[in-house]
């Protein structure tokens, strides 16, 4: 449906004669308009050949897309309003003669699309006896095209730069906000944006810039897009590095740029205590690694994460030394409880005489060992005799063995005065029988010798009576 964009009415009165409508022709013609702001001025002649006006009065146009800024008649002397005017001439004027101008300014919220539209213009002609009315139609071209701009664009409690203007789509803002809220108005209610609120819409900022864009879609398709480069200030830390660091109440000398570090434990640490703490407090820590510690390299990840979130990493490495078994093959302590003679236990002495009661059979020990790791063997302990040995036999974490003895000595009957009193008898005896032994052989050297003698005697006696006698064999 066209939209009637101008209604003028004009009322002709004629002096002193009336003439018929037909007797008269009116032709009007407008510039084009392109857009808001645009000045569309239009012209309008009077064609009825000879005839003299001495009035003409009329109604403007009032249509809300144009606004009236002047009016002008050739040579007639016009006075007008927002709506009307009025034009008069003493001495009349001739049609031909007779041309009417107005500007109007283009006041629709929106571009203009090519249309054609119609204008209606009708001019009366009024006498004393008659009234003549005639209806001329003309056709006006004008560009309009649907709005795909805004009215106006504003961020609330911030200033954009530069300041807003529909034809300008590149603004900034700096804040320290962390969200603005926007608010704009469509030029054409029929055109679309692509933000669901526009009278108030909330946008979160991140740190740094922030692009925030408006589209806007007219109902033909043209769009047009408002960017706002919102830049939220960062104020926060960026302190990532670690103030402590230590492992088993072990502190490590943090140096400046420097994020590796080692340090050793014993063996016997099993899980490692380790305390950490940021230089800034608003910085976080978290710490990947093992919960147990293995027997060499443990490797932990420490990342410390500024405020801003740039993130540090330390490695730590702890080293858990191999586990060394004790060889420790000594007694603490070694007690005899069941005799009254004992021994003077020294952990370094190995071996011990004692002195018992014939008729202890064992000993009541009590052993302890100086590693609680080693362990012990009593061995010999039962029907202990006279040189009986009885063994305490160490075994060490790592196998290594040693050996405690007591040698046993026991009490018996004192035969030795039977034995020298025997050894003395036999002796006596021996003596006796010797000097017997003896006495006996003397004696028969002796009757021997007689013997002989008396043989001798006889030979000589025999030899000197010339008698042979033979020596007796011994």
């Amino acid at each position: 449906m066209k939209k009637k964009v101008l209604l003028l009415l004009i009322s002709c009165f004629l002096f002193p004669f009336c003439v018929k409508a037909e007797d008269y022709k009116m032709d009007l013609s407008c510039d084009p308009v392109v857009a808001k702001d645009d000045i569309m001025t239009c012209k309008m002649r009077v064609l009825s050949g000879d005839m003299v006006f001495h009035q003409i009065s009329g109604i403007l146009p009032s249509s809300s897309d144009f606004q009236l800024l002047n009016f002008e008649s050739g040579p007639m002397n016009c006075t007008s309003t927002s709506k009307t005017f009025e034009c008069t001439s003493e001495a009349g004027i001739k049609a031909p003669n007779i041309i009417f101008s107005f500007s109007s300014k283009v006041v629709h919220e929106g571009d203009y699309q090519k249309e054609t539209e119609t204008l209606e213009t009708t001019i009366s002609k009024i006498n004393e006896e008659t009234v003549g009315q005639l209806i001329e139609s003309n056709k006006i071209v004008f560009d309009k095209m649907h709005q795909s701009k805004l009215t106006n664009l504003s961020v609330r409690g911030e200033k954009l730069y530069p300041t807003f203007d529909s034809n300008i789509f590149h603004y900034e803002l700096t804040t320290t906000s962390d969200s603005v809220t926007i608010s704009g108005t469509l030029q054409d209610a029929s055109s679309t944006v692509n933000i669901k609120n526009l009278s108030s819409h909330t946008v979160k900022l991140s740190y740094g810039a922030n692009p925030i864009s408006i589209k806007v879609t007219a109902k033909d398709g043209t769009k047009s897009t408002y960017v706002i480069t919102a830049v939220r200030e960062d104020h926060r830390s960026d302190d990532n590095k670690l103030q402590l660091l230590s492992v088993n109440g072990e502190q490590i000398l943090l140096e400046e740029n420097k994020y590796n570090y080692e340090i050793e434990v014993e063996s016997n640490v099993a899980k490692p205590n380790i305390l950490y703490a940021a230089s800034n407090s608003s910085s976080t820590i978290d710490m990947i690694g093992p919960k147990e510690l293995n027997v060499g390299n443990n490797q932990y990840i420490i990342n410390v994460t500024s405020e801003k979130g740039n993130t540090l990493q330390y490695v730590l490495v702890i080293k858990r030394k191999a586990e060394v078994k004790s060889e420790d093959t000594k007694l603490k302590k070694l007690k005899i409880k069941n005799v009254d003679s004992s021994i003077s236990f020294d952990m370094d002495v190995t071996s011990y005489d004692l002195h018992l009661p014939k008729k202890v059979s064992t000993l009541d020990l009590e052993v302890e060992v100086n590693d609680p790791k080693s362990t012990y063997e009593i061995i010999g302990n039962e029907n202990l005799k006279n040189n009986s040995r009885v063994q305490i036999k160490v075994t060490a974490e790592n196998g290594k063995v040693g050996t405690y003895s007591i040698f046993i000595q026991k009490d018996s009957t004192n035969y030795m005065p039977f034995i020298i009193g025997t050894l003395i008898f036999l002796c006596l005896v021996g003596a006796g029988v010797f000097i017997y032994l003896l006495k006996k052989k003397k004696e028969k050297e002796i009757e021997s010798y007689l013997d002989d003698t008396i043989v001798m005697k006889h030979a000589k006696e025999d030899e000197l009576g010339d008698t042979i006698v033979v020596k007796k064999d011994e």
